[in-house]
């Protein structure tokens, strides 16, 4: 089993997209794969010191086999449409150092698990930040286009990646299946922000793929 923690973006992995409740309550399930739960609308770069008492508490309540079972978290989508964009595209802003930034302090996520003898997980999934919705985001706030917004994407996968390979985490992220040969982001897989049902074979095939599911 896969246990998805983060923000609104863990519906993708749940049987119901558009299911809202919040931890306590899980979303629905996608047997017999994920159990995925929305913590909160969160930053990456934040959710270790916002979050952390509501990621105890999911670790703690839920059945995970540290041997078989993975711990993911799935964040990210936030900060390159919205906080990392701003500082980029508006502020003009150093571009390396505000996503090194952001990543170095999501990633204390994981190695507090991996290594704090409180938890001790070695199994660690790090799901990377889909293409940024390239129509009209009435509902939520952004900043440049979505050209721009997945050139940052793309930067912040790359950090993820190298990090996690460095500490043996696990990495997917289904950003190059979202765009097309421009950066351009394919819409088609998309409601709003989020991703569609569409998208979720290709998910399973790269999770299978990597044995992470079965």
């Amino acid at each position: 089993m896969l246990y998805i923690l983060g923000d609104s973006h863990t519906r993708f992995f749940s049987s119901n997209l558009n299911y809202k409740i919040n931890w306590p309550c899980p979303n629905m399930d996608y047997p017999p794969y994920f159990r995925s739960y929305k913590i909160g609308s969160n930053t990456a770069k934040n959710i270790h010191k916002n979050k952390w008492d509501i990621i105890h508490e999911v670790l703690k309540n839920e059945p995970i086999n540290k041997d078989n079972d993975y711990v993911a978290f799935n964040l990210g989508e936030i900060d390159c449409r919205y906080t990392i964009a701003k500082k980029i595209i508006i502020d003009k802003l150093d571009q390396n150092t505000i996503i090194n930034e952001a990543i170095e302090s999501y990633f204390k996520v994981f190695l507090k698990l991996k290594y704090d003898k409180h938890y001790l997980y070695n199994n660690l999934l790090c799901i990377g930040p889909i293409a940024s919705y390239g129509g009209e985001m009435s509902k939520h706030i952004y900043y440049g286009n979505d050209i721009q917004r997945n050139q940052i994407t793309l930067k912040f996968n790359n950090k993820l990646r190298s990090l996690c390979a460095n500490e043996n985490i696990q990495f997917v992220t289904l950003f190059d299946y979202l765009i097309d040969n421009n950066m351009r982001t394919k819409n088609n897989f998309y409601y709003d922000i989020h991703l569609n049902n569409k998208a979720q074979p290709e998910m399973i095939n790269r999770l299978k793929n990597k044995e992470i599911i079965k």
